[in-house]
């Protein structure tokens, strides 16, 4: 015979079923890149905010490494390629600081994006790669060198939505990165790309959610027999 808590169990269990159903999970990761027609044209440009104005930096180098140790400056694509032997691919741009002088208060990195294709966007992830210029501007086929270029501290983020015109993307970078252009002052300052799938919540059928209130129903029809024969 069921009990009052014989239904309370089982309403936990249908709501608990409910939350598994709605966690997020990875999109499906067939072909998940941007820049992926980019050439090595276009605007790679890190825009610096200091004490003598606002200052628009080219960049000086773009390439990217794959998983495999592979390397070119042919195009800047990251993230997962399925249609490019099903590899991965990080990206990497350099940028002279010979004109920003004093404290930095702002950075930004906009990147010119012909391209993104994926089924629901990249998140795209920027990292100080300077420890690791010389090896990726050396032109020799690394997997370590492909593996630092994730390591190194996060300097900004955003989310790439599939696009395919000419629209530029923006990352707005953190005050490690405000940091870290400031000391690198004269110098060069390089940077690295990581992407990753973003998430999306996987559809909740809604025989789980019918499930959950024929039991919640019974649980309550029982408390309230329950009270009247009391």
């Amino acid at each position: 015979m069921f009990t009052k808590n014989t239904f309370r169990s089982l309403a936990v269990a249908a709501l608990a079923l409910v939350s598994v159903f709605s966690i997020a999970t990875p999109a499906h990761a067939e072909e998940n890149f941007s820049f992926g027609f980019s050439g090595n044209s276009g605007v790679q440009l890190l825009t610096v905010s200091d004490d003598s104005g606002v200052h628009a930096i080219q960049a000086t180098n773009t390439g990217w490494y794959r998983e495999d140790g592979a390397l070119s400056n042919s195009n800047y694509i990251v993230g997962h390629c399925d249609n490019c032997g099903s590899y991965d691919f990080r990206n990497y741009f350099t940028f002279d600081l010979s004109s920003v002088v004093g404290a930095v208060t702002g950075a930004t990195l906009t990147i010119t994006d012909p391209q993104t294709l994926s089924t629901t966007g990249v998140n795209y992830t920027v990292h100080n790669a300077t420890a690791i210029e010389a090896a990726l501007l050396s032109n020799t086929a690394s997997i370590p060198t492909y593996n630092a270029m994730g390591t190194g501290s996060v300097l900004g983020s955003t989310t790439i939505q599939q696009v395919n015109t000419t629209q530029s993307v923006y990352v707005y970078l953190n005050n490690i990165a405000l940091a870290a252009i400031q000391a690198l002052e004269g110098g060069t300052f390089a940077v690295s790309g990581t992407a990753t799938a973003a998430v999306s919540n996987v559809p909740l059928p809604a025989s789980v959610y019918m499930l959950a209130a024929a039991l919640a129903a019974m649980g309550f029809v029982a408390q309230r027999k329950k009270s009247q024969l009391a």
